[in-house]
């Protein structure tokens, strides 16, 4: 990992910071990649990205930068793409009602 890498284990808001993204762009990339998230466990509930063929995670990156092009918004590095597909294809848990920390884009905190 060199100096330029978004570290894994970075929250949701430095991972907005170093993909440059406005909160708007990121709720958009979190859309585009939730939506591929949900149709590849459709397939397989229990896929890990690390699972996932090397030209597979490519062609999927691909697809979402696309999207992102086409709503001129910057497209994501293979760091960032690692980072948020990692996280999307963990195990969720839902406690007491309560959204997982995944299933929102992250905000200012402010409403």
């Amino acid at each position: 990992m060199d100096a330029f890498d978004l570290h894994q284990k970075a929250s949701p808001n430095e991972a907005r910071i170093y993909a440059k993204h406005t909160e708007a762009q990121w709720a958009r990339f979190y859309e585009i990649t939730k939506k591929i998230v949900h149709d590849l466990q459709s397939e397989n509930a229990d896929l890990k990205w690390l699972s996932v063929e090397w030209s597979n995670r490519e062609e999927i990156r691909n697809k979402v930068n696309a999207e992102l092009t086409k709503d001129n918004i910057p497209e994501v590095n293979y760091s960032l793409f690692k980072w948020r597909m990692t996280r999307a294809l963990k195990p969720r848990t839902k406690s007491k009602g309560k959204e997982t920390p995944e299933s929102k884009p992250a905000t200012s905190g402010s409403s």
